[in-house]
């Protein structure tokens, strides 16, 4: 079953091969990076530096650095190209602008807008398209409990304009009713790390506290104006301390019979399936279920780094296909489950998300009653065609200023083009159909 419905992906997604929205970038500039290590690296080096640089000049002298230093080795048709754009003042400049404007309309096409208010249209555009979306504000890790309490004001802003906003739109029973009742249409992921400066795991009980401080307000203008909050997972040192601000702040007379609270578990890290299980165990507590988005996660490169400058085990796994058997394992888990947890599965991969579809329909759980996440602005091909079939369809849409975003553009941007992610195989390597399919045990 998981193949047939992978094929009928793969056939309906056909006509429309875009992996990424119109204008990203460019074309070809994607292209070259998807197939060059080094492009891709230098590429994004220099993306994620950009917000930084001040004037043209600053521009330029990047340009230079990372493109045509002597240890180059970048297709000729750029370093040619970039070496007569930049050979004379005049010409550096406007393409230093014209640069800029590139990053800046890349930005845009997985960005939604700087602030909520110019993230409207595109939310609405979203709905009328027939998808609903989660929110999430870029930017981690604040530095301040300034910064952490405009973080704080920012997301009570959503918890109360969204849903006016999105009241306004029309009905749309695929992306509003389930078996267990109708869900909200306005949706907003938090990360604890934006709501309290001094978190350290060390400091175990004290942090734990200051994001319940801070995440109590939001959650209480959530229930009062019917939102759904979504607690996000960032790297594994903050792993124990957001499931504990969950466990107890989820439980608290004024949330525990709240039905629209939920939490991210990422397949990648060893110790998925004991979280899952973890947080199965603890929505049975509960008056009303949690729902679960399932990653593979985005931190992978993070992880390993540091756990090799630690020397400590490695907390994710090291090859891609023990990732997609996680998730797989953790999918099936999820839907044995319901409904004491409801499953979000967030994938781009069209094997994950046709095991998903495969396991619910053998436990006979309707597609009203679990979802398929998607980010913002890419696969857009898969997405239409899941979404022809029936299947309800939330983007995770970011809203953010660039300076804060370029980090987060850049991530997901690795993690899509990776030599390994789907994206790369499917549009790029042109990998078969059942190459794509194929279940990742046969990898190992």
């Amino acid at each position: 079953m998981i193949k047939e419905i992978g094929t009928e992906i793969f056939k309906r997604s056909q006509a429309s091969s875009k992996l990424f929205k119109k204008n990203f970038f460019s074309d070809l500039m994607m292209d070259w990076a998807m197939k060059r290590e080094d492009v891709k690296v230098e590429m994004f080096r220099f993306v994620d530096v950009l917000p930084t640089l001040k004037t043209n000049g600053q521009i330029s002298d990047h340009l230079r650095e990372y493109f045509l230093a002597s240890k180059a080795d970048f297709p000729q048709a750029i370093q040619t190209a970039l070496k007569a754009a930049l050979s004379t003042s005049v010409t550096a400049g406007m393409t230093s602008a014209t640069v800029k404007k590139n990053v800046s309309s890349m930005a845009s096409v997985l960005i939604t807008g700087e602030d909520s208010s110019r993230a409207q249209k595109k939310l609405k555009e979203l709905w009328d398209s027939g998808y609903c979306f989660t929110v999430d504000i870029l930017g981690e890790a604040v530095v301040s409990e300034a910064e952490a309490v405009d973080y704080q004001n920012r997301y009570l802003e959503l918890a109360r304009g969204l849903p006016k906003l999105a009241a306004e739109w029309k009905p749309c029973p695929l992306l509003e009713e389930t078996s267990l009742g109708k869900i909200p249409r306005a949706n907003v992921s938090v990360k604890p790390s934006s709501l309290y400066s001094q978190i350290d795991p060390v400091s175990f009980d004290k942090t734990v506290r200051g994001i319940k401080d801070k995440l109590r307000p939001i959650l209480s203008e959530a229930v009062k104006n019917n939102c759904f909050v979504n607690i996000d997972m960032e790297q594994n040192d903050y792993r124990e301390i957001i499931f504990t601000v969950c466990e107890e702040i989820f439980s608290e007379a004024e949330f525990v019979d709240y039905p629209h609270l939920g939490i991210v578990v990422q397949a990648y890290l060893k110790s998925a399936e004991e979280d899952l299980k973890r947080l199965i165990e603890f929505s049975q507590k509960r008056k009303a279920p949690l729902t679960i988005r399932l990653v593979k996660g985005a931190y992978w490169d993070y992880e390993i780094i540091l756990a090799k400058q630690r020397n400590w085990p490695i907390p994710v796994f090291t090859k891609k296909p023990k990732t997609d058997i996680s998730y797989e394992q953790c999918t099936k888990t999820l839907l044995d489950n319901y409904p004491k947890v409801i499953g979000a599965f967030a994938s781009h991969n069209v094997r994950s998300l046709a095991y998903a579809m495969a396991c619910a329909k053998e436990n006979g759980i309707g597609k009203q009653d679990f979802e398929l996440q998607t980010l913002y602005g890419m696969a857009n091909n898969f997405k239409k065609a899941i979404w022809e079939m029936g299947y309800r369809i939330r983007e995770y849409a970011p809203v953010g200023e660039m300076l804060p975003g370029m980090s987060y553009l850049v991530r997901r941007l690795l993690e899509n083009t990776s030599n390994d992610g789907f994206l790369k195989q499917s549009g790029v390597d042109q990998k078969g159909m059942d190459e794509l399919l194929r279940d990742p045990r046969e990898l190992v």
